[in-house]
């Protein structure tokens, strides 16, 4: 049995190195999450909203927390993506080009707010999209879109992992809208066999076998201002299962505007489910860790 879990842990700060600070002081937010995480276990673990610092630090000091509950992930897989990135032009037109809301994924800093994937075992083939063309000239990820194969004991595993832009925080043009649908219309595109080039300059379509597409989409079916159609397309995908456990259930509390499922996991249609569940703590985080257990 693998465990396979996303898990948005709200843990950007405002500052470079200021995740890392709070780590090694034991932050109550952090204490929270690492519960959250050391309680159910994954396998696989896909961070999202997690800062990047150049010499993986905060990673690092996570990692030791998590091994001093007894969990112990020796393989991580981390690049910063697009989080924060400078676009160097205004792009939410308020006559600056040096907003939070002018990079290439809305982050106060390089690698605000990125991705990080934990694994218990070795990873083999990575690859990473953060430069295909979106709108206006922009990457289309938000973060990235990543393919990590992960070599379990019972053979690979795909991990097919992002983070999507909040479809908000824009104007009557729905340009962030948009860009959430096109975000998740790239993984119908892709495991529909079209090619991309990848950070690697690499050309290759998906490759097929056993995976798990999972991370915050930024979306959920029925509420918010999300458009609705690519996210379900992908809900009912041939190769997808969407876990009847999981259905209808929310994954993000955002207070006055209400629950909502906006974090997935979703087993290739071959693999057998064998339990999945969504842990919401408040304290810990306001969004859900998801998590599904698979056997092959």
């Amino acid at each position: 049995m693998l465990r396979i879990a996303t898990y948005n842990v709200s843990l950007g700060r405002n500052g470079p190195g200021m995740l890392w600070k709070g780590i090694l002081a034991r932050d109550a937010q952090v204490v929270a999450v690492v519960r959250v995480i050391a309680n159910e276990r994954p396998d696989v673990l896909l961070l999202t909203d997690f800062d990047w610092d150049y010499d993986g630090v905060a990673l690092s000091a996570f990692r030791q927390l998590l091994a001093a509950e007894g969990l112990d992930y020796p393989y991580s897989f981390a690049p910063a993506g697009n989080a924060g990135v400078p676009a160097g032009r205004d792009l939410d037109g308020d006559g600056r080009d040096t907003g939070w809301r002018d990079t290439l994924g809305f982050g106060k800093f390089r690698g605000s707010g990125a991705m990080a994937l934990l694994s218990r075992f070795p990873f083999g083939k990575t690859r990473s999209f953060t430069g295909i063309a979106g709108k206006n000239g922009l990457p289309l990820a938000y973060r990235a879109f990543w393919d990590i194969t992960v070599q379990a004991p019972d053979g690979n595993l795909r991990i097919l992992a992002s983070h999507t832009t909040p479809p908000v925080f824009d104007g009557p043009e729905n340009e962030n809208g948009l860009r959430n649908a096109a975000e998740i219309g790239f993984w119908l595109r892709y495991l529909e066999g079209a090619t991309f080039t990848d950070d690697t300059g690499t050309n290759a379509p998906f490759a097929g076998g056993d995976f798990v597409l999972l991370g915050d989409l930024n979306n959920d079916p029925v509420r918010g201002e999300g458009l609705k159609p690519p996210l379900l397309a992908l809900l009912s995908h041939p190769l997808l299962q969407d876990v009847p456990d999981l259905r209808n259930v929310p994954t993000a509390d955002w207070g006055a505007i209400g629950q909502m499922r906006v974090d997935y996991v979703l087993p290739a249609r071959q693999l057998n489910v064998t339990g999945a569940t969504v842990i919401m703590e408040t304290n810990a985080s306001n969004h859900a860790l998801v998590r599904v257990d698979i056997t092959r």
